[in-house]
């Protein structure tokens, strides 16, 4: 298939779905699921230079088989591979003692049918599907069922849902717009959520470890499958009509857009208190677009954003990414939108872009843009591992590069650089720019023989979630080879944290690392007695962005970015600025100016006095 069909991870973690794209019989909607069991073995044990072994556990049959994965750089970059099974025939594989190709089969992903009810999206090709997980928690927490359940109006569709520990255990999904015609025409303002219960094994197996709504990809036993017919619910929750009875509840009719889940604690709290879904770009009446909609997951009703100061030039075809702060990881976060295409005819018309921009998801405002000759165009795939974005394919004469750019160091300006910039005379949305300028890009080599060819309009999923390092890719279209059904692992450098390098695996568990310490400490930070609480959150406050803070909290999170010093003269300096040191009056103002000039990294205020 081709038409950007979609892969996603269970919430079990050991299964894959494929949805929609356009296939043999035009535009679809279908849904299908496979185990990964089998491939999850290979993946997990094979890496650079090692040869899996003949393995007689269950599951299909498959060959030792040489790893096509690469170790990490000496820079520290990714560094990958791919090695391919094809969906329809699997291919032979190659021994790492026979120059002869083995007789046995490759793992292969069984795809079976998943049977509809409800109201299901219109078939399309070009539309967006979103998993509602909030995949950079440990175990990944995906959205509560109960919430869609709340809004929905159907009560014969609510008494079909699972419930209990199968409810628990299901899958979320959103999937919105794409043409609905032929020749690219036919925006399609459709949308609907889907529920996928887990397999009757999974359900039972689930059941059995107290299996809970936070506890996402944490996967059962590697049982058989059951075999029993699976299903998915599609509903639209929220109101039909929005309050003037006339205006339809959808999101701007548009294909070829990107979508992202804003998880709550990215989000607006006020606004958007159990997060939201952002549609970027896309066609609009065959126009490439940069609209923003919006679908609130409190209420699900959809919000059309016109284009915004700053935002990148209209596209289509293009990738987003949900990316957290490196230095505050459970509370800021980024959305990169990468590449992209301005064409009405989407595979063959307008030009590729080579930039990407970055947008802070709770102002709702546009941070900045870059280019870098590595960023691919239109149709490409996009999955994140640890803090690297990994590209396949995709342009108007579609490549078969695998690219990376690596995310370490894209975080928020402390107020110290900002204030310095500012002083400078560039603008806030010039110093983030030059700060995604910096970020480091690198194409990378496959090792081995064995790659997919040049493909655009493919699928790809990070398996990261379910503990494997691999970027798998499905199906695709090619102006002189047609559409493909193949279905490609590009393996990673394994988590094995004796190798050195910083790999991509590597950085993926110290990300993981530090980010559950940041969640220790807001538990411990919770845990503190009613009184202390009440004196933090005590005033005066600081109004930052629009969002009133305790004078307390803001010091602390200045001084655990910048260190106690740095935010001492930080904070003198911006309370000076406000006007709050009225007890030594203007002239001794200026002469604080002055010794500061004088002294340069010193200043002569107390700490305390600050906080």
């Amino acid at each position: 298939r081709e038409g950007t069909p979609h892969l996603f991870l269970g919430r079990t973690g050991e299964e894959i779905f494929a949805f929609g794209g356009y296939g043999s019989r035009g535009p679809s909607n279908d849904l299908a699921a496979a185990p990964l069991c089998a491939l999850k073995e290979l993946l997990s044990a094979t890496s650079a230079g090692i040869v899996v072994e003949k393995s007689s556990s269950s599951g299909p049959r498959r060959s030792s088989t040489a790893s096509a994965a690469s170790g990490a750089t000496a820079t520290g970059e990714p560094a990958s591979a791919a090695e391919g099974a094809a969906s329809d025939a699997a291919p032979a594989v190659q021994t790492a003692d026979d120059d002869e190709p083995t007789d046995e089969l490759a793992p292969r992903l069984e795809f079976s049918q998943v049977d509809a009810r409800g109201a299901p999206p219109a078939p399309s090709y070009g539309a967006t599907l979103t998993p509602l997980v909030d995949d950079e928690l440990p175990g990944c927490e995906w959205l509560n069922l109960d919430e869609v359940q709340r809004c929905m109006s159907d009560a014969a569709l609510v008494a079909q849902l699972p419930r209990g520990s199968a409810a628990d255990a299901s899958s979320l999904i959103l999937v919105t717009g794409g043409y609905r015609s032929g020749g690219y025409r036919n925006e399609s303002h459709d949308w609907s959520l889907g529920i996928v219960p887990p397999s009757a094994t999974d359900s039972s197996d689930a059941a059995a470890q107290g299996f809970s709504s936070s506890s996402g990809f944490h996967p059962p036993p590697r049982t058989q499958q059951a075999q029993q017919p699976r299903r998915v619910y599609w509903t639209r929750p929220g109101p039909a009509f929005l309050d003037d009875g006339e205006t339809r509840n959808s999101p701007t009719p548009r294909s070829n857009a990107s979508a992202v889940f804003v998880p709550a604690r990215f989000a607006d709290a006020l606004r958007y208190p159990k997060g939201y879904v952002m549609l970027f770009g896309g066609n609009v009446q065959r126009q490439a677009s940069n609209t923003i909609d919006i679908l609130d997951l409190s209420t699900f009703i959809w919000t059309c954003i016109e284009s915004l100061p700053n935002a990148p030039t209209g596209r289509n075809s293009h990738s987003a990414v949900l990316m957290p702060d490196a230095s505050e990881p459970g509370t800021r976060a980024t959305v990169l939108i990468f590449g992209g295409a301005n064409g009405g005819d989407i595979p063959r018309g307008g030009q590729d872009f080579e930039d990407f921009a970055a947008f802070d998801p709770r102002k709702m405002e546009w941070l900045g843009c870059a280019s870098n000759d590595a960023v691919p165009g239109r149709a490409h795939v996009a999955v994140k591992i640890g803090r690297s974005v990994l590209f396949f394919g995709g342009g108007r004469n579609p490549t078969g590069a695998l690219s990376a750019v690596d995310c370490q160091h894209l975080t928020e300006l402390t107020p110290g650089q900002l204030a310095s910039g500012l002083d400078s005379g560039a603008s806030a949305f010039e110093m983030r720019s030059e700060l995604l300028q910096s970020l480091s890009w690198k194409v990378l080599r496959s090792v081995g023989e064995g790659s997919p060819a040049p493909r655009a309009f493919h699928a790809a999923v990070s398996l990261a979630p379910a503990g494997v390092p691999v970027l798998l890719t499905y199906g695709g279209w090619h102006p002189r080879r047609g559409n493909f059904g193949d279905v490609w692992a590009a393996k990673l450098d394994a988590w094995d944290t004796s190798k050195s390098g910083g790999s991509v695996g590597q950085r993926a568990q110290k990300a993981d690392q530090r980010f559950r310490e940041v969640l220790a400490l807001l538990e411990d930070q919770e845990e503190e007695d009613d009184d202390d609480y009440e004196e933090r959150m005590a005033g005066p406050f600081v109004n930052i962005g629009g969002r009133l803070l305790p004078l307390n909290i803001f010091a602390q999170m200045v001084r655990s970015q910048v260190g106690a010093e740095e935010a001492t003269r930080v904070l003198a300096t911006l309370m000076r600025q406000a006007g709050g040191q009225e007890a030594g009056g203007q002239d001794q103002e200026s002469d604080d100016e002055h010794e500061m000039e004088d002294n340069g990294d010193q200043e002569s205020v107390d700490e305390e006095q600050v906080e």
